[in-house]
């Protein structure tokens, strides 16, 4: 099933870490059906996923923000100085302003929703593989307009 091309000839590693297996395994389909990208290494927790990257060096990550042994921030933290061509991409159920802004300042290629469509988070992969960031639309419409434009104010 063709569902995008990456902007190279060159397969894209991805590593997903995830503490729910379910959503680990799904987001795998998704990427492994994708022309361009492979799943290289899963993760549950964020020794796991220090140790796995380490070993497989993937191109991009997708990190849920909580993980049973610290959080995705510090998992990012840890991964730019052990594999620093790894891109990480944010996948998580919190839709937090906070978060997203952590983040991003922590140098992630992307901040996606769990409830992205399969074409999103390809889309993001491709794009952080080619040094793009990707964030979600209800997150870039939130920020944009609690934190780019001031309020507007009435007018006597």
């Amino acid at each position: 099933m063709t569902m995008a091309h990456t902007p190279s000839s060159e397969i894209v590693r991805v590593m997903i870490v995830d503490d729910h297996e379910i959503v680990r395994r799904g987001i795998a389909e998704i990427i492994d059906r994708a022309d361009g990208l492979d799943v290289v290494a899963e993760a549950g927790s964020r020794a796991e996923a220090v140790r796995r990257a380490e070993l497989v060096r993937p191109d991009v990550i997708l990190v849920d923000l909580q993980l049973p042994d610290g959080t995705g921030i510090e998992l990012m933290q840890e991964l730019r100085e052990s594999v620093p061509q790894a891109l990480p991409i944010v996948l998580t159920s919190f839709d937090d302003d906070e978060a997203m802004v952590v983040a991003l300042a922590q140098h992630a290629n992307g901040f996606l929703l769990k409830d992205a469509s399969p074409e999103e988070i390809i889309r993001a992969v491709i794009a952080a593989s080619a040094g793009g960031t990707t964030i979600s639309p209800a997150a870039t419409s939130r920020l944009v307009t609690r934190h780019l434009r001031p309020p507007q104010t009435a007018q006597a």
